[in-house]
């Protein structure tokens, strides 16, 4: 199995390893933010794109 790595949309590496580590760096987001992600492919950057919504901010993350 290859690593994960999960990016910010200014390509800042929130998490990257293996890919239970990321998985549970990503947990952890879910929790903080009590949002499910709307998760979808981006065939730009030809990986997942996880979309939050949340009260107070709205953001994107992908993971490759």
């Amino acid at each position: 199995m290859s690593d994960l790595c999960l990016v910010d949309n200014k390509n800042i590496v929130v998490s990257a390893g293996d890919n239970s580590k990321v998985i549970k760096e990503l947990m952890n987001i879910i929790a903080d933010t009590k949002a499910i992600p709307e998760v979808s492919y981006d065939s730009i950057k030809d990986c997942t794109k996880l979309d939050f919504e949340g009260y107070y901010n709205n953001f994107t993350l992908w993971l490759k």
